[in-house]
Parts: structure tokens; C-alpha cells; sequence
């Protein structure tokens, strides 16, 4: 449900521990499978990548949810009501904090930032209303506009659980100014990833193996224009200074040429319909210099010893290429606050296994190949969300 002003909300705030009306994990399930149909039909007539983004995440995540729950979770309960307050950066965000509450059995509020594309994202309410049913719609409400304060004040003093995401004075002014008695405040605030990739391994990729080396590598990065926190912001290239370099003017020679090929894989962005908005960022010349523009971040190229000269503010502008002469150059510069890496194939395996104890706190909660920064997961910033959003009940 959606409501934008004061008159709208007539009915009571949900009383504390009240749950979904959707009892069976089936019937959960199944709404999100209808609600990922009708959203997909319409991306596709839309040719919006995110939404087609969006759709992966519902089939992804009701597959995980459903494995998971192939246990006896007879003993665990969803928590209650669950306050989400979205990041405006990526305006689909709202659906990825409300999907894993809602599989949990949550009822939930969802605050609308003012400024997303609020037309679109009543749409996608739309479908989620058509799936779930009139009477769970009103446990399943998003609002924005007028009720904006004064609801987020009554919810926070009201939620079992509230989930914040966002930079870091975002986090401190919510807590600030709506402060909770929630058991449980879930804090996601913004983070940075990476990739690793061998240039001697790209240097050498064949015609078909290196188009889905690209589709990958576009999939965690341009859907969402670097913004997500998944997204690789920092590109690590490993090989000798040659081969690094080679393989990074390759690279870009061939992901605009990438970007003119009409085709699509499911549940991978077209990236044809990029081509429109990104062909004129992407400059004509193949020398890597400051000024060269991807996906409208700047692309800085450097070497891994001069990483931390670069401010934050510089950081969060741009896309890094960073040269490495051996993979224990990764973990002498690694950042900080990085929260997933991606990796090629050819990275040596023993490398990638050991990487908690050669990092150790500076370990990436997510380690996955290229191409999966955007999978589902129930593990988010090292948080399991099923855990999180649920409660085990103890029978002695």
C-alpha cells in the first residue's frame, strides 16, 4: 500500500508483534513470484535495467528463502513490525530492504525518499498490492510526503525492528532525530567493492569467453551506474606493468564496443539500451588519462602504493584501475570498508580461500567471482537477514 498524505492514513499504526497475514512460507513465496512476473513484463516493455536487476533479486531470493526453509523452522518467528528506512541512491532500494522483512513474515512500513521517481515506484507498489491481497497490503505500506515525520516518530517508538540505510551522517541524523526503542536496529551504512582480475587471463580470452567476461563485469557495475554498494568501485589488475596496462586499453576498446551489441541474456542488463545514455561518456581516444569518463564517474588509473593519497571525497567521485605486480600487493593496499570482492577465475584458489586470515579484519564480508556482486544473499555486510529478521523460540 502506498500513502502520500495525512487523510490517507486512517487506519492504526499495526500493533507491536502483529505479522503478516501470509502465514504459509509457500504462500510468501509465490506472491513474490507473481509480483517478479508482472514487474519483468513491464521492465521489458520499459527497457529499464533496474527493474530487470529487481527481478533477479525476487527469483534469487525466493530460492534462497526456500532452501533455507527446507529445515524445521517451526521454531522461528518473524519478529514483528519492521520500520525500513532506504538510501535514496539507488531507486529501486526500497524493494531490496522490504523483500527478505516481507519472506520473513514481517509486517512492514517502507519510507519513500522524495527523491525517487515516485510515479515509478507506485507502479511497482501496484503490482505488489495486486499480489498480496487487499487486507496484507495494509501491513505492507509504503509512504512518503506529508506523513513523512511525524509517522517515521510514532513508527520508531513502535518497530520491533528497524533497518537504516545510508551514509554515515544520514545514520546519525535519523538516530538523532526519530530515536527507537526497537529490540534490534539493523545499520547498513554506505560501503565500497572491488575486483580482481589477472590482465595476463583477459590479454588472452577468446571472442566468446571474453563477451561474458564484459556482460559480467557490466552486471555488478554500470546497473546501477556504480552506485550500489556491491559495485566494483576499485578494479584491481594483476600482472607486470605491460600486461597491466595492455590489458586495461583492451579492456576499454572492447567494453565500447561492447556497449553497440543488441543483445540480452536473462537477468543481465540489455546493454544496448545503455548505449544511448553512456556512448557519449565514453571517449573516442584509448589513452587512459584523468579526464576519461565510464558509466559518468571519472577513470583515474594508479598504482596500489598510491591509493591512500587519493581523499574520500576523490574516492567516491571516480572509478579506480589499480596496477599490481603480485597479488601480495593486494593485501599490503588493500582499502578499508570494503564489502565485496570479485574475482576471475584464473585468481589462484588458495589465495582467494585464505584471503579472512591474509586480510583479516580488512576481509570483505562477500568473496564471489565476477558477475555475482548483485546475487542475493542472506549474509549483507556480514548480517545474516533471515537470522536478523526472524526469532528462535526456545522449547525445553
Amino acid at each position: 500500500m502506498f500513502i502520500s498524505k495525512k487523510e490517507e492514513f486512517k487506519f492504526k499504526i499495526i500493533k507491536k508483534g502483529q505479522y503478516s497475514t501470509l502465514i504459509s512460507i509457500n504462500d510468501r513465496v509465490n506472491c513474490l513470484k507473481k509480483i517478479s512476473n508482472s514487474i519483468k513484463n513491464f521492465a521489458l516493455k520499459k527497457k529499464n535495467n533496474e527493474l530487470i536487476t529487481l527481478c533477479y533479486f525476487l527469483e534469487e531470493s525466493t530460492k534462497v528463502f526456500k532452501n533455507i526453509f527446507k529445515e524445521d523452522f517451526s521454531k522461528s518467528l518473524p519478529r514483528g513490525l519492521v520500520l525500513n528506512i532506504p538510501s535514496s541512491n539507488i531507486s529501486m532500494m526500497p524493494f531490496y530492504t522490504w523483500i527478505p522483512s516481507f519472506l520473513s513474515g514481517n509486517s512492514n512500513f517502507i519510507r519513500l525518499s522524495r527523491k525517487l521517481d515516485i510515479e515509478l515506484v507506485k507502479k511497482i507498489i501496484s503490482f505488489i498490492d495486486d499480489a498480496i491481497g487487499t487486507i496484507e497490503s495494509s501491513r505492507q505500506v509504503f509512504y512518503s510526503g506529508y506523513v513523512d515525520d511525524e509517522l517515521t516518530k510514532i513508527l520508531s517508538q513502535n518497530c520491533d525492528v528497524r533497518m537504516l540505510w545510508g551514509n554515515d551522517s544520514t545514520l546519525r541524523d535519523i538516530k538523532r532525530n526519530y530515536p527507537t526503542s526497537a529490540v534490534l536496529e539493523l545499520n547498513y551504512k554506505n560501503r565500497n567493492s572491488a575486483a580482481l582480475i589477472d590482465s595476463k587471463d583477459y590479454l588472452a580470452m577468446q571472442i566468446e569467453s571474453k563477451r561474458l567476461f564484459l556482460k559480467n563485469y557490466l552486471n555488478d557495475s554500470l546497473s546501477f551506474s556504480f552506485a550500489a554498494c556491491s559495485s566494483p568501485q576499485y578494479t584491481f589488475w594483476v600482472g607486470s606493468k605491460e600486461e597491466n596496462l595492455d590489458a586495461q586499453l583492451l579492456f576499454l576498446k572492447d567494453l565500447k564496443g561492447h556497449f553497440q551489441k543488441p543483445d540480452i541474456d536473462k537477468a543481465i542488463i540489455t546493454t544496448n539500451n545503455f548505449y544511448s545514455l553512456q556512448s557519449s561518456l565514453l571517449k573516442n581516444s584509448l589513452k587512459l588519462k584523468n579526464d576519461f569518463l565510464i558509466c559518468g564517474r571519472g577513470l583515474i588509473t594508479t598504482e596500489a602504493n598510491k591509493l591512500s593519497s587519493f581523499s574520500s571525497q576523490y574516492i567516491d567521485s571516480n572509478t579506480f584501475f589499480i596496477s599490481l605486480d603480485s597479488l601480495d600487493q593486494l593485501i599490503e593496499f588493500f582499502p578499508d570498508n570494503i564489502q565485496t570482492l570479485t574475482y576471475t577465475q584464473n585468481i589462484n584458489k588458495d589465495f582467494i580461500r585464505n584471503l579472512p586470515r591474509l586480510l583479516n579484519y580488512k576481509c570483505p564480508d562477500r568473496v564471489v567471482k565476477l558477475g555475482q556482486a548483485l546475487s542475493f544473499n542472506i549474509v549483507w555486510d556480514g548480517i545474516n537477514f533471515f537470522n536478523a529478521l526472524t526469532r528462535n523460540i526456545s522449547i525445553q
